[in-house]
């Protein structure tokens, strides 16, 4: 079965030869289309993405509209029937990750739990409900970053871009609560990521709910 896994990228010329390094290593890489979109970045990124292109089935280096912009343009290219997005400086948990998935994956979104990184090496593993509701996201997201979604499902509901940082849970609310999409998840972690960025922002993040949810 083929994955695609799609890296964005801006000025995280590091974390993007982590998370190359990371999707290469994979015992399955035959089985990844690999697609990584970079925002323009000027600190080094496009050398990096010049030394791994051998990897890559699509990849593109421009300015775009934020996150949410850069992630729609690799779902252009993507035609795996199921695509993560493992953006610049996240890594998948093991060598066997992609190949352990593949025999899981019976569902619309099939998704594991994360290992998360803080600052001077301490980190948690955050576990993820089985069972959601319907006001989960109100509170809550899934993790796109340990996310197998039918990429055929991401293609027809996309990542809304007039949000900078709440568009993950969007996603998946309206492609389980509103599309009714079958939903899975195993008990193992996926990938490992590290706390910091936008997505920390925890007052846009109570903002931009606020705005797509409403007070109730």
């Amino acid at each position: 079965m083929k994955v695609s896994v799609i890296t964005i990228n801006l000025n995280n010329r590091d974390g993007l030869k982590k998370t190359i390094e990371s999707v290469v290593g994979q015992t399955r890489f035959c089985d990844i289309e690999y697609i990584v979109v970079d925002g323009g970045s000027t600190d080094g990124s496009l050398d990096v993405i010049l030394d791994n292109m051998r990897y890559f089935k699509h990849w593109r280096s421009e300015k775009d509209g934020g996150i949410y912009n850069a992630m729609n343009k690799g779902l252009q290219m993507a035609t795996g029937e199921y695509t993560i997005f493992l953006n610049s400086g996240d890594w998948f948990h093991t060598p066997d990750t992609i190949e352990v998935m593949q025999y899981l994956l019976d569902a619309d979104i099939v998704y594991g739990d994360l290992r998360i990184h803080r600052e001077k090496g301490r980190c948690f593993t955050k576990k993820y409900m089985g069972e959601i509701s319907y006001y989960y996201f109100t509170w809550e997201a899934l993790p796109h970053e340990a996310a197998f979604v039918k990429t055929s499902l991401y293609k027809t509901i996309r990542f809304r871009e007039d949000y900078k940082i709440l568009s993950d849970s969007i996603f998946f609310h309206e492609a389980i609560n509103l599309c009714g999409a079958s939903y899975k998840h195993v008990k193992c972690i996926v990938t490992d990521f590290c706390l910091g960025g936008i997505s920390s922002n925890e007052e846009l993040l109570k903002e931009e709910r606020l705005r797509y949810f409403g007070k109730g």
